[in-house]
């Protein structure tokens, strides 16, 4: 299984701020580019406990690798207590003015065993662990094996988020937010868009998701349907049951 980012050099985040102009590191106020807030950041990230940022080569500069891109944040790979995380910054041009509110709905999401490690949190930014794998849109196309480990996995995570009032928000397009480890092991992520107050829709939003991709041919199957409406109707362990057999039954 390939992995991703793996040809990145980490740089220690003292030699960054000693010579900022032989770096380009306007990566880290996406999208303004700041030089000055850039610097600013790289700082408050240096108190935070980050040692290192990894970069990529730009030209004969070495810049912060942007490894991913929301409308609220930008995500960035370092090293923290020589461990690898993630750093999840706040864009310049968020329309949210912290990071708070999704710290604390991530942590929520680690009490129940889902989501990468919160390690700790700014109102700026969010370092957690790093998961390292492929994204479920990339897994998928390769045709694994595994697949139903990995989707009877995330059926699960989804029943637990529904009954414990989390609504991750994104999870019709799984693509980008799940990533699958070497293991079989998928993992949820980013949860910029996630809700402890809305109605709770992530087990129905994946099979959709399901739906539209390796199962498409059965967009139509009447069973499925029957079993979602009783699913949305009353979400206990029956009916996410036979919402999760009907559908690993399909694909096998």
């Amino acid at each position: 299984m390939p992995h991703l980012h793996s040809n990145l050099l980490q740089i220690p985040i003292e030699t960054l701020l000693k010579s900022p102009r032989e770096h380009y590191l306007a990566n880290l106020s996406y999208p303004s580019s700041s030089i000055e807030e850039s610097i600013n950041r790289l700082s408050r990230l240096q108190s935070m406990g980050l040692t290192h940022l990894a970069c990529e080569k730009v030209g004969e500069r070495f810049s912060p690798a942007l490894i991913g891109k929301g409308v609220r944040g930008v995500v960035f790979q370092g090293l923290m207590g020589g461990e690898v995380v993630a750093v999840k910054l706040l864009r310049t041009d968020s329309a949210v003015a912290s990071m708070e509110r999704e710290a604390q709905i991530h942590s929520l999401a680690n009490s129940l065993g889902i989501g990468p490690l919160l390690i700790k949190h700014s109102e700026e930014a969010i370092v957690m662990e790093y998961v390292e794998g492929v994204r479920l849109g990339e897994y998928i196309a390769s045709k694994p094996q595994g697949l139903q480990l990995v989707v009877e996995d995330v059926l699960r995570q989804c029943y637990v988020m529904d009954v414990n009032g989390l609504d991750h928000g994104q999870l019709t397009d799984s693509s980008d937010h799940v990533i699958v480890q070497e293991n079989n092991r998928p993992r949820i992520i980013d949860f910029s868009h996630a809700s402890t107050t809305r109605k709770t829709s992530n087990l129905t939003s994946f099979v959709s998701y399901l739906m539209n991709t390796v199962l498409e041919k059965h967009r139509e199957d009447h069973e499925i349907h029957q079993s979602l409406r009783l699913y949305k109707e009353k979400k206990t362990a029956q009916s996410y049951e036979q919402v999760r057999d009907k559908l690993l039954n399909l694909l096998g």
